[in-house]
């Protein structure tokens, strides 16, 4: 299980540019890290994401990591979409994020298509959740 999901400077501190305080600060950081995963493993998994903030797509099929990432957090709900790379035209399932409770809270709705694929992101949140995070 992964206990630790490493943001770059840039990522930290896009994470933490509207969040006030210490407890704030760190809140955004790990919902963002959840964000971060989420996008880690379906891309690993062969698929691409793409992210709507709640108005538009900001990013379509992207395979790029650090794109999703830079992208969130703009609003306070991003949805992901999440699809096969060879099948664009089907998508697997949407993940909502909600941001604003706790990194473990963030994920507030998936499809039940993703269950499987989600089991690490999962798991990494109830480990957050151990941690009171």
């Amino acid at each position: 299980m992964t206990r630790t999901v490493s943001l770059t400077a840039v990522e930290l501190a896009h994470a933490e540019k509207h969040c006030h305080g210490a407890e704030a600060r760190r809140r955004c950081a790990n919902e963002l890290r959840v964000l971060k995963l989420t996008c880690q493993t379906a891309i690993k998994a062969g698929y691409s994401v793409s992210l709507q903030d709640g108005e538009e797509w900001v990013v379509k099929r992207s395979t790029n990591v650090h794109e999703l990432v830079m992208a969130a957090q703009s609003t306070d709900m991003d949805r992901l979409q999440i699809r096969k790379i060879d099948d664009v035209a089907t998508p697997l399932g949407t993940i909502l994020f909600v941001y604003g409770n706790s990194g473990c809270e963030v994920i507030a709705d998936y499809h039940v298509s993703l269950e499987e694929l989600l089991k690490p992101v999962n798991a990494y949140t109830d480990y957050l959740s151990s941690r009171g995070e």
